[in-house]
């Protein structure tokens, strides 16, 4: 594999092909929830706390809490499917994608034109 499938490199890809602003805007919480979506297929409080899905994680926590940042390094360094010989995981990649796509989607920075 290469480090294209890595999930932070496509997360990156992601967010720069709808939001176009050269990861400015791409901080420490877009981050961590995309490469969640694209990780794991789920949300990020899912993916620490499932049976607490209205837990708010500050950037402090995200990047003070050692658990909490050691979960979102293996995250980022996962890797997505998109080439794996079983069609399952690659439908799942695909789905993670658009996961990360409607959550860059909603963000305040795809509605905001920078310099024009």
């Amino acid at each position: 594999m290469t480090n294209d499938y890595q999930v932070d490199k496509v997360g990156e890809f992601l967010w720069q092909r709808f939001v176009g602003d050269g990861l400015k805007n791409y901080g420490v919480l877009e981050r961590t929830y995309v490469n969640a979506f694209l990780a794991t297929s789920d949300d990020w409080a899912a993916t620490v706390n499932p049976d607490d899905l209205d837990r708010v994680f500050t950037t402090a926590e995200l990047t003070s809490d050692p658990a909490l940042a050691a979960l979102r390094e293996t995250q980022a360094n996962a890797r997505v499917a998109f080439d794996d010989p079983a069609d399952w995981r690659r439908e799942r990649a695909n789905w993670s994608v658009g996961l990360a796509i409607n959550f860059i989607s909603a963000t305040p920075y795809v509605f905001a034109q920078e310099g024009r």
